[in-house]
């Protein structure tokens, strides 16, 4: 009994920690997934997911070194569970963490690994390219991100992280139409604050063919993100101190 209660304890902690999450209540939610990894179940699967939502906090919150460390946790525990497409994604995730550090070589090395073993899996393949044009992003190398984030839309059409990565770039080799267009469909679409703002920085300082009360109105909507962003920010932050205090 204790042990079937054990199993259902990790499952529950797992599910209540996505309804925080879902809530907005992300050091809540953190407590409630460590709560989960202290648990005694063999359930790799369940354990597996906690630690990948684990993972999403830290690298929201912008510990990207931490964020690889769970995720590297996860696929282990989906590998022991015998779940390899599971396994492979969360390998991805580790390649994007490795991108968000600039580690362009290692991120190459794993994303090559994935494109081995899963070369008909195309959203998976996506979700690669999405890495490699995030690593290429990271070292300035701009004309061979944009190829890169081109062949993720090939894949899979509407990803505001993709239309995002192609205004950043744009911007950066100064292809002002080009960077104006994927940022609006950012503003547009996405649901991710720090997307949104990102793109509202592109167009305050790069869409001149609007008037200056549009400039304004998106200066306005920006700053209003980024107060909403230090708050999310902080809270982040607070969670991921729940874990570094757990890990000690």
């Amino acid at each position: 009994s204790d042990w079937s209660s054990d199993v259902c304890s990790s499952d529950l902690c797992y599910h209540y920690g996505r309804l925080l999450r879902e809530k907005d209540n992300p050091v809540a939610a953190m407590q409630v997934f460590i709560d989960a990894t202290h648990s005694r179940t063999r359930d790799y699967h369940i354990l597996g997911r906690v630690y990948s939502n684990i993972g999403d906090l830290c690298h929201l919150a912008g510990d990207f070194p931490l964020s690889y460390d769970m995720f590297s946790r996860s696929a282990d525990c989906f590998l022991r569970n015998g779940d390899t497409i599971a396994y492979y994604f969360l390998l991805n995730d580790m390649a994007f963490e490795l991108a968000e550090q600039g580690k362009k070589d290692s991120c190459f090395s794993i994303i090559q690994d994935i494109e081995i073993h899963n070369a008909q899996n195309k959203s998976l393949l996506t979700y690669c390219c999405i890495s490699k044009t995030e690593a290429l992003l990271k070292t300035s190398q701009y004309d061979s991100a944009i190829e890169c984030a081109l062949l993720s839309k090939q894949y899979m059409e509407d990803i505001p992280t993709v239309d995002l990565q192609l205004a950043q770039a744009y911007f950066s080799t100064g292809k002002k139409d080009s960077s104006v267009y994927y940022a609006n469909k950012v503003v547009k679409e996405s649901n991710k604050l720090f997307e949104i703002n990102n793109a509202l920085y592109i167009l305050t300082n790069n869409d001149r063919t609007k008037d200056i009360e549009s400039i304004r109105q998106t200066a306005a909507d920006r700053a209003d993100t980024q107060k909403l962003l230090e708050i999310r920010q902080g809270q982040m932050s607070q969670a991921v101190q729940l874990l570094e205090q757990d890990l000690q």
